[in-house]
């Protein structure tokens, strides 16, 4: 029996892995903040007592992009330290570990999509902190993987598209950022990708093979404005009728945290060395859709 440990069980990835099927003779153990803080290595190994078999996915991480600029002892502290720790006792545990970070890694200073040896160079404290992670993840142990990816949207816990659909419902017009591109990602294809990159890892055919730096996105670079413009298509092919949206520059809406004008992804080797393609962000508007309005 294997085991599929979920790190950070409780946020919109985790619990899309609660319920993605598993391969046949596979179980899972999720474990959220109440379970175990990652910092805390007590905790940890109590979380991973009594495993034989396994591959852990970390999707616990501080995401507060803006908030990270006022306390970044806090980001780095969990982004940095705690994903060190997990890693480390992880490492000595012999069980490999497929950590989740970030298209904010990178400064998006190009106009085509990043692939996993682009020199990452963080613009914010939340991206610093998550390349800090990433470094912590490789030099822990070389079975481990790092999975890069970008605007996460689910069923689960708040997201883009359901801020959308709830301030489209309330005001008269959307401003919406126009020059911020990159690639959305359906949380339940990204988990589907996840367990299918997990068994890869302890495959005996591809033991030490699926290791290092990935990304995973959705298929098409997009601004926040388009993004928002084809949920507005389709919350109205649903009936409902959101505001009018407009189309800004970043500099127009200010915020604490400089983000990447361009960080799309190339997902290259992920589709060579296990056979995953990019999802349709698209399809995911539509499968989530009915589910976000309650239809």
């Amino acid at each position: 029996m294997t085991t599929l440990v979920v790190f950070g069980a409780d946020g919109l990835l985790g619990r899309a892995l609660a319920e993605v099927a598993l391969p046949a003779g596979w179980r899972r153990r999720l474990v959220g903040r109440r379970q175990a803080d990652i910092r805390n290595g007590g905790q940890v190994l109590s979380a991973l007592a009594g495993l034989s078999r396994a591959v852990v996915v970390n999707a616990a991480a501080y995401t507060a992009v803006d908030k990270a600029e006022s306390e970044p002892e806090l980001a780095f502290a969990v982004n940095r330290d705690g994903v060190a720790h997990l890693a480390g006792h992880l490492a000595v545990l012999g069980i490999p570990l497929i950590h989740m970070s970030t298209d904010y890694v990178f400064d998006g200073q190009r106009k085509s999509p990043y692939a996993e040896d682009a020199e990452p160079a963080p613009l914010s404290v939340y991206g610093n902190s998550k390349l800090a992670g990433e470094r912590a993840v490789l030099r822990a142990a070389q079975t481990n993987a790092v999975v890069r990816t970008s605007r996460v949207f689910g069923r689960h816990g708040r997201c883009f598209p359901q801020l959308v659909l709830e301030l489209g419902r309330q005001r008269h017009t959307l401003s919406m950022v126009d020059d911020q591109i990159a690639c959305p990602t359906p949380a339940d294809d990204l988990a589907r990708a996840l367990v299918r990159m997990a068994a890869h890892m302890i495959a005996p055919q591809d033991a030490g093979r699926i290791s290092g730096l990935y990304h995973y996105c959705g298929e098409g670079p997009v601004s926040w404005y388009d993004f928002a413009a084809a949920l507005s298509t389709r919350a109205e092919q649903h009936g409902i009728r959101l505001s009018p949206l407009r189309a800004i520059p970043s500099r127009d809406y200010p915020q604490p945290a400089r983000r990447p004008s361009w960080s799309a992804l190339a997902c290259d080797r992920l589709r060579r060395d296990c056979g995953i393609l990019p999802p349709d962000w698209r399809q995911g508007l539509s499968e989530y859709l009915p589910g976000w309005l309650d239809v």
